[in-house]
């Protein structure tokens, strides 16, 4: 049998391998970016949450008060008080969440 050809020792090679040779040194995440990821992580959970609530309380033809048991308007009503509060703080929700997501992606 004697010693294996090179053509048998190329099965070997790990793509780690390959990448090396070819002059490319794969590096590891820093410490700074690892905590970067799981701040971010932890804030796009609680906006989501609270995302989540604030799309819940509305209700389409009703005002805030029939969420908690009040009767709403059968007609078209202008937003007032908490529920221009509530539909504003949904939009900016939306867009941190939004925001986020494409940090995230781009880390």
């Amino acid at each position: 049998m004697g010693t294996p050809s090179s053509f048998q020792n190329i099965h070997r090679l790990t793509f780690t391998d390959t990448l090396e040779r070819a002059g490319y040194v794969p590096r590891k995440p820093s410490q700074d970016y690892m905590n970067i990821e799981k701040i971010l992580t932890i804030v796009q959970v609680l906006i989501s949450i609270f995302l989540i609530v604030s799309i819940l309380l509305q209700q389409k033809g009703a005002g805030l008060g029939s969420s908690f048991g009040g009767e709403g308007g059968a007609g078209y009503s202008t937003r007032r008080g908490a529920e221009k509060i509530l539909f504003y703080s949904t939009v900016i929700l939306s867009l941190a969440f939004l925001a986020i997501a494409l940090i995230r992606i781009r880390l």
